[in-house]
């Protein structure tokens, strides 16, 4: 009767805790989510890749992806709201880099 008692309660115990997601999967997911971010990234597409990185550090705050999709999700907000110069603009900045670049050119 006592080893029956224990059985089932050793049992219940594996029930209770072996039930669940396996860490692998959420690996597996963030993997996933940071190198679809990384190829619209790397493609430009800058309005698909930010989401996904801000989706990347909410999912997994703490954790190194989502760290680095923190990260990059700053970048990519600092990036939108102040974008590269236009090369065909024409300003005092614009000379001053004309100038720069001239002397600079191997």
């Amino acid at each position: 009767m006592q080893s029956d008692r224990l059985t089932l309660s050793l049992l219940a115990g594996v029930l209770i805790f072996g039930t669940g997601a396996a860490p692998t999967e959420g690996v597996r997911a963030a993997d996933r989510l940071q190198r679809e971010a990384d190829i619209a990234r790397s493609g430009g597409q800058w309005d698909i890749a930010a989401p996904r990185y801000m989706r990347l550090a909410e999912l997994f705050p703490g954790m190194p992806h989502g760290r680095l999709g923190a990260s990059r999700a700053r970048e990519m907000r600092a990036w939108a709201l102040q974008p590269d110069r236009s090369p065909a603009s024409e300003d005092p900045v614009s000379w001053i880099y004309e100038l720069a670049d001239f002397f600079t050119w191997p």
